[in-house]
This record gives C-alpha cells, sequence and structure tokens, in this order.
C-alpha cells in the first residue's frame, strides 16, 4: 500500500500505462473463471506475488476480447449487451489511446487522463467477468441471469471512464426495485413490504467537482494560471516583483490572500456539502501548489485555514462544519494548535 494521495497514485499509475494498454496476450481460459467464479476454490495466498510494478500482460481486459462476444449473444436484455459493447470497444481503443498521449507535444497530463480511464473500464471488465462466469447464479437480489445490476454499473462506469455525469444515467443505474430472490437454501423473507429505501449515489454538486476528472482538475488548474496571469508581467495579479518586494521588506502579502479570497480560493479546500466547492481535499491541494510556485508566504497563509479545518471536515458534526464554513467566508481566518500535557519536565 502507498500512503499518498490520489493525484500521486495516479500519476504513478500513468507511469505503467504504456506497458498495459494495448497487450493482446490472452490469459489461460480457466484462469479468469477460476478468478471470478463465486463457487471456486479460494486459490493460496501468495504475498510474494504482490508487485507494484507491471509484470505481463492485464489478464481481466485482455480475457475480455474472447468473452465480449458470447456475453453478448446471452444476455436477454438489449441494454446491457450494447453496453458491453461499448465497453469491449473502449478497451480495444486504449492501445491507441496512450499512444497518443506520448507523442510530441501531446498534452502533459493526457497520459495521466488515460490511466484514469483505464482504472474505470478495468473495472468495468471486471463486472462483465463476473456475471459471465456466475450467470448460473443469483446474483445481487436478481435470479440466475438476470443482468439488471450489470446494466446499472456499466452505464455507472462507462460514464466515468468518459469523463461524464454517471447522474444522466440515473434511470439506469437506479432501477425500480424488484423482489429478492432467494438463494438456495435460504428461506423467503415473508415480511411486509416497506417504503422503498433511498439509493445513495455519491452527491453531484452543479459544478461537477465531486466528480472532478484528472482532465477537469487540469482545467481548473489552467483557468486559476489565467486568473494569476504571466508572474513574470509586473501588471498580473501576482507578479514576482511584487513576491520579491514582500519578501525584502519582510511585509505580509495582505494583497494576494484578499485578493485570492474574493476569487474563493479557500472553497476549493472545503468540502461542497456544507457549503465550499470540494469533494475531496486534492481540488484545494492542487490550486494551493500553484500558488506556492509563486509565493510560499501567502500558500503559508491560505494553507493554515486549509490545515486548520482538516480536523473539522474529518471528525465535526454537519453543524459544525457549516459553522466554520460559515465563518471562513465572512473572512476568518483559522489557526490549528496541539496542546501539549502539563508535566514535571514541561512545567
Amino acid at each position: 500500500m502507498i500512503d499518498a494521495s490520489p493525484l500521486a497514485n495516479l500519476r504513478s499509475y500513468a507511469a505503467q500505462i504504456p506497458a498495459l494498454a494495448g497487450r493482446r496476450e490472452q490469459p489461460e481460459p480457466d484462469a479468469l473463471e477460476r478468478l471470478f467464479d463465486l463457487g471456486a476454490e479460494l486459490p493460496p495466498y501468495e504475498p510474494n506475488r504482490l508487485d507494484l510494478v507491471v509484470r505481463g500482460a492485464d489478464p481481466v481486459l485482455t480475457g475480455l476480447r474472447g468473452i465480449a462476444g458470447p456475453v453478448r449473444a446471452e444476455l436477454a436484455d438489449p441494454r446491457a449487451a450494447a453496453l458491453v459493447r461499448r465497453v469491449s470497444d473502449a478497451v480495444a481503443s486504449l492501445g491507441a489511446e496512450a499512444a497518443s498521449a506520448r507523442r510530441r507535444g501531446a498534452d502533459p497530463n493526457a497520459l495521466a487522463d488515460v490511466a484514469e480511464r483505464y482504472a474505470w473500464l478495468h473495472a468495468a471488465a471486471a463486472c462483465v467477468h463476473l456475471w459471465w462466469s456466475n450467470r448460473h447464479r443469483p446474483l445481487y437480489g436478481g435470479g440466475p441471469g438476470d443482468s439488471g445490476w450489470l446494466t446499472a454499473v456499466l452505464s455507472f462506469l462507462l460514464a466515468r471512464a468518459a469523463g461524464t455525469d454517471p447522474a444522466g444515467t440515473a434511470p439506469i443505474c437506479c432501477p425500480p426495485s424488484t423482489p429478492r430472490t432467494p438463494c438456495a437454501g435460504e428461506p423467503a423473507d415473508d415480511r411486509p413490504a416497506g417504503p422503498p429505501r433511498a439509493r445513495h449515489l455519491p452527491p453531484v454538486r452543479p459544478d461537477g467537482d465531486l466528480l472532478m476528472s484528472q482532465a477537469e482538475l487540469t482545467d481548473l488548474a489552467r483557468r486559476f494560471e489565467q486568473y494569476l496571469g504571466d508572474p513574470h508581467d509586473p501588471a498580473s495579479r501576482m507578479p514576482f516583483t511584487a513576491v520579491l518586494d514582500h519578501d525584502e521588506h519582510d511585509t505580509f502579502p495582505y494583497a494576494f490572500v484578499g485578493m485570492l479570497r474574493r476569487w474563493g480560493f479557500l472553497d476549493y479546500g472545503l468540502p461542497a456539502e456544507q457549503g465550499g466547492k470540494a469533494g475531496n481535499p486534492e481540488t484545494g491541494f492542487t490550486l494551493m501548489r500553484l500558488v506556492a510556485r509563486r509565493d510560499g508566504a501567502t500558500a503559508i497563509a491560505l494553507g493554515l485555514t486549509q490545515a486548520a479545518f482538516t480536523p473539522v471536515w474529518i471528525a465535526g458534526t454537519d453543524e459544525q462544519k457549516r459553522r466554520q464554513i460559515a465563518d471562513i467566508h465572512g473572512g476568518v481566518g483559522l489557526s490549528w494548535g496541539c496542546p501539549r500535557p502539563r508535566t514535571a519536565a514541561t512545567c
């Protein structure tokens, strides 16, 4: 396990995409069946086979080509069959996408976008394998061969792989509830039916921040950089000449901090559910790096408030988060202190 931010993990993963995308080696015919068959005996635990480096092809994706046709032929729901075809076509295009991202002059973030897309498609392919290897079993409340869950999951994962909002597929992702089919040997549930339970999908703000893809995060950073302007231009909002002047005269960058607050900078480090604009702290970290490479003092001044809010984000109540965010919107800055125990050595 690597303890790093999602963006850092994605970039590490992106470095291995050229060795993964476009591979065509087929796995052993029974290997995937043993992997996804819920009735198969679990293989022995071999920790020495765990690795952080790619070695060979990805059997989940390369093996999809061999079953995609039979899966579509057996699916009774044409929507599910169409989604399986889309997954198969998208997987087949990953090699070309990775090659394009590595061409001279390509967007430096393009390979990370391919890595994110690869991850969503890997999950989608795994779901197709799971349905195929267990089509004779009742899964997720449906009868044997039922594809309702597969349709919902593939709709969601394909939307994420395309960098679009899955909320547009809500009727498919959240189909009407159907009576659950008891598994073999399980007594029937004859309790009276209660009200339908709410299906909790991740909340989506109109600005889409919670579902922000790597491409959207990059676009936000680009727009923020455009707002700040060229740091070598003395007429820009945060020029190096002004930064140097603050350093030489040991003055606090009030103008920079006020300007960034008015732009809404701190909102991208505050949770959207309580009035901010962030789905997770990575959005704020990304913008903070852009400020820090211009002026470390301004980044620290703003970062203290974001750091001080972190414990409230992690363990605070909804009311505490809303109150703190309202204070920040009113211009209050937060600080973070760690109490020190009173002992004979410290008194």
